[in-house]
This record gives C-alpha cells, sequence and structure tokens, in this order.
C-alpha cells in the first residue's frame, strides 16, 4: 500500500510540474482537493478532517512564502513560474502521516541532510523539466538547500511531535478553551478510585464544585458538599450537604471540629462581588473566604485531627493569576485605583496569585508534610458564576468556553495521584504558575504573605 502510494504521489509532482501551468487555478485547486480527499479516504487517515485540512492549507502557505523569496530575490525567473504549482505543497504534504512516520526518530542531522538534499534535487528535477528558469544558479542550491534541511525537520516535528498543539497551547486561548481541553484530553487515562475515601468540596452546590460532586458520585465516592445555599441542590445530593459561610470563621472552626476525619478536600468555593464588601473581620470578601477562610479551614481541620495522613489538599486557583504580581498591600480591602475604586477582577486575580503562594510555602513548612497539597486551574469555564462576574467576556468567548466538567476534571484526578505536593496543574499536567521571573513573589512578600494569612486566621 505505501509503494502505491509513493508511486501516485509521485506521478502526482510530475502532472504538477509538467502540466499546472498550462491548466486553469480553479480546475488545479479542485483537483488538488480531490486528491487530498481521496488520500484521507483511501489511506484512512487518523487526523480529524477539520486537522488535516487545516495542515495542508498551512503547508500551501509555507509553499506560498518559500516561492515569493525565490522570485523576490531573483533567484527564478517570474515569467517562467505558475502559482499553481503551489499544488505540490498539499501533495507533498500526504507523505508525512505514513510514510515519514519512520523518519520522526531518525538523528536531527540526519533530518538536516534529508531535507536539504531531498529539497535540492526536488527543484533540481523541476529546471531539469522545464518548469523553472534560474538566474542565479548558486543562490538558488544555496537558498534551497538552507530552506528544507531547516524547514524539513521542524515540519516532522510539526506534525509527529505535537509541535501544533505547544502552538496552541501558546495562544493562551486555544489552551484555556474547550478546544484545548479536548486536545489534551486524548493522552489522558481513565480515573480509577482503588480505595474508599472520604472527602469534602468547598463551594459544592454549582458550577465547577457541582461538577466536580457529580463526577465522584458516578465513581461512586461519595463526599460531602459545602455552600450557602441548599436550595440549588437535588433531593437525593443534600444529604451531603454543609452549610459553610467561610467569611464567617467561627461558622469554620465549628465545621472543621465536628468533621469526619478526610481523605481529601478540594478548595473551591469561590465568588467575585460587583462592589467592595468585607465579613466582620473588616476583611474584603474575596480574601476572606477564599484565601485566609480556606486556610482556617484546612488548618483548623488537621489540628482536629481530622485530615488523614497523606490527604490531598487541593486548591482551585485561576488562569487569572498569570498576569499578576503579588500585591500583599491591597489584600486586605481589595484592588483600588487612583480613585480608592474597588477592581474586583484585580482583586480575584490577586488572591488567586497569593493561594498559588499560599500552597508553596506550606509545602516548605513541616507541619503539613504529612499531606499532598497541590494547586490547579480549570480553564475558561461556563459557569453560572462567571456569567455574573464577567458578562462581557463570556458573551464573547461563549461558543467556546469549558464545560464545568471539563473544568472540574484534574481536581478529581489529583486526588486519584501520588506525589502531587508541591505542584501546579492543568489539564493533568504539571506547569509553571509563573509566564516570566517578574511574578515570583520574592523571599519577603512570602513571609508577609503567611504572616498577614495566620495573623487573621487566628
Amino acid at each position: 500500500m505505501k509503494l502505491l502510494k509513493v508511486t501516485l504521489l509521485q506521478l502526482a509532482w510530475f502532472l504538477v510540474v509538467l502540466y499546472a501551468d498550462k491548466a486553469s487555478p480553479i480546475l488545479v485547486i479542485v483537483i488538488t482537493l480531490v486528491f487530498l480527499i481521496l488520500n484521507y479516504k483511501f489511506f484512512k487517515s487518523k487526523l480529524s478532517i477539520k486537522k488535516y485540512m487545516s495542515i495542508a492549507l498551512l503547508f500551501l502557505l509555507i509553499g506560498f512564502i518559500h516561492d515569493v523569496f525565490l522570485i523576490y530575490f531573483k533567484i527564478i525567473a517570474y515569467d517562467s513560474y505558475s502559482w499553481n504549482y503551489l499544488a505540490v505543497w498539499p501533495i507533498f504534504f500526504c507523505y508525512y502521516e505514513d510514510i515519514f512516520k519512520k523518519l520522526e526518530n531518525l538523528n536531527s542531522y540526519l533530518q538536516v541532510i534529508l531535507g536539504g538534499f531531498g529539497g535540492m534535487i526536488s527543484y533540481d528535477a523541476a529546471v531539469r523539466l522545464g518548469a523553472l528558469e534560474v538566474i542565479s544558479s548558486i543562490g538558488f542550491k544555496v537558498y534551497i538547500f538552507t530552506f528544507w534541511s531547516l524547514y524539513f525537520p521542524a515540519s516532522l516535528k510539526f506534525f509527529h511531535k505535537n509541535l501544533l498543539d505547544k502552538i496552541l497551547d501558546y495562544t493562551v486561548v486555544f489552551n484555556f478553551d474547550k478546544t484545548g481541553f479536548k486536545r489534551h484530553q486524548k493522552n489522558f487515562t481513565p480515573i480509577e478510585f482503588k480505595n474508599h475515601l472520604n472527602g469534602l468540596i468547598t463551594g459544592g452546590t454549582s458550577g465547577i464544585g457541582k461538577a466536580i460532586y457529580e463526577i465522584l458520585k458516578e465513581k461512586n465516592v461519595l463526599c460531602s458538599i459545602t455552600g450557602r445555599d441548599i436550595s440549588k441542590l437535588s433531593d437525593e445530593d443534600e444529604v451531603h450537604f454543609k452549610k459553610l459561610d467561610l467569611l464567617n470563621f467561627e461558622n469554620i472552626k465549628k465545621m472543621a471540629k465536628e468533621s469526619e476525619s478526610l481523605d481529601f478536600i478540594i478548595l473551591n468555593a469561590g465568588g467575585m462581588p460587583t462592589k467592595l464588601e468585607t465579613n466582620e473581620q473588616k476583611i474584603e470578601h474575596q480574601c476572606a473566604s477564599q484565601l485566609i477562610g480556606h486556610y482556617m479551614l484546612i488548618d483548623e481541620l488537621r489540628k482536629n485531627n481530622n485530615l488523614n495522613p497523606g490527604a490531598k489538599i487541593i486548591w482551585m486557583s485561576s488562569g487569572g493569576m498569570y498576569l499578576k504580581e503579588l500585591d500583599i498591600k491591597t489584600l486586605l480591602t481589595g484592588e483600588q485605583d487612583k480613585n480608592k475604586k474597588y477592581d474586583k477582577v484585580a482583586t480575584y486575580a490577586n488572591i488567586k496569585r497569593a493561594q498559588i503562594t499560599l500552597v508553596e510555602e506550606l509545602n516548605k513548612d513541616p507541619i503539613w508534610s504529612d499531606y499532598e497539597i497541590s494547586a490547579t486551574h480549570p480553564g475558561w469555564v461556563l459557569t453560572s458564576g462567571l456569567q455574573n462576574a464577567l458578562p462581557r467576556f463570556t458573551k464573547i468567548f461563549k461558543a467556546i468556553l469549558r464545560t464545568p466538567k471539563q473544568g472540574a476534571d484534574t481536581a478529581v484526578w489529583l486526588i486519584t495521584q501520588t506525589s502531587t505536593a508541591k505542584h501546579f496543574y492543568f489539564d493533568r499536567k504539571k506547569v509553571s504558575a509563573y509566564i516570566s521571573n517578574k511574578y515570583i513573589p520574592t523571599k519577603e512578600q512570602r513571609f508577609e504573605l503567611m504572616n498577614f494569612i495566620k495573623r487573621y486566621a487566628q
């Protein structure tokens, strides 16, 4: 089959080189599309048709750039060139999925040599067949060899080493959205719970917290969920509800003291009030509940011996903290501009950054050495909380936002893993919590943050 395919591809190359300049562009486009579709169907491509055609189009674009430079630098005569010759690029793409698959693990130097000489042989053949007129022979050889010695190894990595996925991840949008999740999901393995576990999810009555609970319920891992409003739950799930207001520190202490022993706790509860709100201690709402309240909850559980050895403590963070430096001065009252105006989004990002710093510091503290403390962020998830907090963002990106179940996946997966402490996760992979050193808190900031949290938690 592969020999037949190589023969057909070579025949297609000869037809383009010999006759494409005499055909109409529309006819060449139609024939190329038919050729691509037949290759997709007949040789059973494992790519989705969307990805297959997208890569073919990308090859065409690269071919266009390649040939434009040949003409621009007067390496070949423009009069001898036909834009219909670009059809050879999508045809060349058809080699990659199966014919070139064995070349992906070749030594990089061999890939460079193959690319350089392969490109030269191909283009020299086109010249000999009278398809191109070369103006600068030396320039032609240098350009073709240099381009293909770089392009061929890079294209192999692009196709076979998921370089495209990495490029899409760097766009952020196509990383944090649902297409990013579906792309990453291909490497997931089924989640298995081998032991009977007992856990707790804060903010489990809606959004991601509720999705976590429902996934665990499907896996026969029943756990308790906390929240302030039981009306969001079904009658069946109400029995697992524990009323908890994380703004009320006395309420936290009481619940931690009365809690059963836990194998895991997912610190998920969050919220973004539109205006400045504080608790009884005059601490800003998000700081009081998501940072100090959550710390107090796990600390009180620990003090009351209600966290089993090896218990998983999972902090649900947010990708929103990536562009935020830790600002301890505004933790107490919320982000403010020069007009002393409350900024809910900046406050949220600051709290999430503080959570990550707290996780890092707890993992250095010997009193927490018996527990697995980690953090994750869910990507961009469509929840009622997001719709209320960021209606404009939701409206723009609604079509590509993740489902709560997709956002819940990594938190559930972390429950089943070992040696997760100290790390930050996204879509079941360890990732950095910092896009540059600029955002890494200093030693002084870390010390100040821990003093701040412990002072108010006590």
